[in-house]
């Protein structure tokens, strides 16, 4: 770490009533001084009211009442000499002041960028990186859910964790080389006692690196927000109820089919999850609406709405009761021939499907049930096909005109339209998404980043087992896989020993 001090701002960009400025650095006592002339050094950790004047003329009062506090070294947040001052918070003040703080020695004081705070709290062992990417988790925090996956878990649990696991793998790679070195003093089955052993230590680490995967995925959901798209046939209702959702008429609502050509997207908090909404056009053919031809623009909706759903993390497939004389019941629930394969993931799993039927201010209560149970048994049969796994469809019945118009309820039905209904089935579905057993609550701390390092420390360990996998391993080869996961968990905490390796892992950090 340099010599320079460094200030900065600490408090948001808009005028407030106290503005905190902070200063880390050897030059701390400096710019007291050059700010408070004649006067005494405060007591350490003791807040002073000063009067703040530029270092360049003494006429000049910055600040009439400000209240400094100073800390020393190493017992500070960085590590080094730090000097907060609390000022008046309007602009022209705060401006004025940062102004002068440059000019008291501008050698050896420059203005902080970025994140610098942060890193020198990191270089001077202040904070670890866990630490400091639940700051940033703290800091950024909009919704409750995302303010309670930041402080999950004590801090430094999860680099505890790997530091034991690094440490384990370490351990085995000298036990191994050891008994390597001494190989003539082994027999044949001692050498293949030694590698089970350590073979067994790795394959608790990978069931071990499961379960924090698994914890990563729930928290980057809750962190970076749930995708949830509403994908259906034309006029079943999609963009009204993605206008009850988000609370204003972001959708175009007309009875022409194809009014909605494009993507329109909204992220809001919803019950306290982050979520991005997502309208999308009908998805039809042309034998759909009678003959019709479907144009190029329109042509392009559907393709954009495939495409939306595909990346989201929930489908609400949107369809309602449709008149049928041909049916039993006088009504069908129309369900689009291509949704298995809309829903399906690369790996033949399926996302979350939340089926939402519209329009139940329609049929008649017995039409209604008769009419769901059809839907569930066709629904069934078209998920449930090879191939498909996980299936969990829960199927929700709404009027979505009723709600709009508040109605109290027809038919036996919910008042406004039971979207009280599909609100508790989607919040099903994210509290799935997003919880993690009581105790392994702590892994919904484990970044994205710190995800992608496990996965390669994983593969690793899988490099690994496969050259054990057939008695006593070629031990250069062996080792190397080890030494390379054992890498990886170093670069999950950020205690490695090379400066470049180092200064990469915090770009990453930083760049959040």
């Amino acid at each position: 770490m340099d010599n320079e001090t460094i200030y900065a701002k600490s408090t948001g960009p808009d005028a407030s009533a106290i503005a905190v400025i902070r200063i880390s650095g050897p030059a701390c006592t400096q710019i007291y001084h050059a700010l408070c002339p004649d006067k005494k050094l405060p007591l350490k950790r003791y807040a002073a009211v000063q009067t703040l004047y530029h270092p360049k003329d003494r006429t000049n009062i910055l600040d009439s009442d400000a209240v400094v506090i100073r800390f020393d070294a190493p017992n500070t947040a960085t590590g080094e000499d730090m000097l907060e001052l609390h000022t008046h918070g309007g602009i022209a003040t705060v401006t004025a002041v940062l102004s002068a703080i440059g000019q008291v020695n501008p050698k050896a004081i420059r203005a902080a960028i970025p994140g610098e705070f942060t890193r020198r709290a990191f270089a001077n062992d202040k904070l670890d990186l866990e630490q400091i990417e639940s700051l940033g988790d703290i800091l950024t925090a909009e919704t409750e859910l995302q303010r309670r996956a930041s402080l999950r878990g004590p801090y430094q649990q999860l680099g505890r964790i790997y530091d034991q696991w690094r440490t384990s793998l370490i351990e085995e790679l000298a036990h191994a080389a050891a008994d390597t070195d001494h190989s003539e003093e082994h027999s044949l089955d001692d050498m293949a006692g030694i590698w089970r052993r350590i073979i067994d230590k790795v394959r608790t680490i990978q069931e071990e690196i499961a379960f924090h995967q698994m914890g990563a995925r729930c928290g980057e959901l809750l962190r970076q927000g749930i995708r949830v798209s509403l994908i259906g046939l034309p006029n079943a209702g999609k963009s009204s109820l993605f206008n009850q959702i988000v609370g204003s008429e972001a959708s175009i609502v007309n009875q022409q089919a194809g009014t909605t050509r494009d993507v329109v997207e909204k992220t809001i908090n919803y019950r306290d999850y982050l979520c991005t909404f997502a309208d999308t056009a009908g998805v039809r053919t042309a034998d759909v609406v009678g003959g019709s031809d479907i144009g190029a623009i329109e042509e392009e909706g559907i393709k954009r709405a495939i495409a939306k759903a595909k990346d989201a993390d929930v489908i609400v497939y949107v369809t309602s009761f449709e008149p049928d004389p041909e049916s039993p019941s006088g009504y069908i629930i129309p369900i689009m021939d291509n949704l298995a394969s809309i829903i399906r993931n690369d790996d033949g799993s399926m996302k979350k499907l939340l089926n939402v039927v519209n329009k139940n201010d329609r049929p008649t209560p017995e039409q209604l049930r008769h009419c769901l149970l059809e839907f569930q048994d066709a629904v069934g049969n078209l998920l449930y096909s090879p191939g498909m796994v996980g299936a969990d469809f829960p199927i929700v019945d709404i009027s979505v005109a009723d709600a709009v118009a508040g109605h109290p309820g027809r038919n036996g039905q919910p008042g406004r339209g039971n979207i009280g209904g599909f609100t508790r089935a989607l919040m099903h579905h994210f509290e799935n998404m997003t919880t993690m057993p009581v105790d392994m609550a702590h892994l919904i701390g484990v970044r994205e980043r710190q995800s992608q390092l496990l996965t390669s420390c994983s593969g690793h360990l899988n490099d690994f087992l496969n050259e054990a996998a057939h008695g006593v391993p070629d031990n250069s080869i062996a080792t190397h896989h080890l030494e390379l996961a054992a890498k990886c968990l170093a670069q999950v905490t950020g205690r490695l020993e090379g400066a470049g390796d180092v200064e990469e892992i915090l770009g990453v950090v930083f760049s959040k």
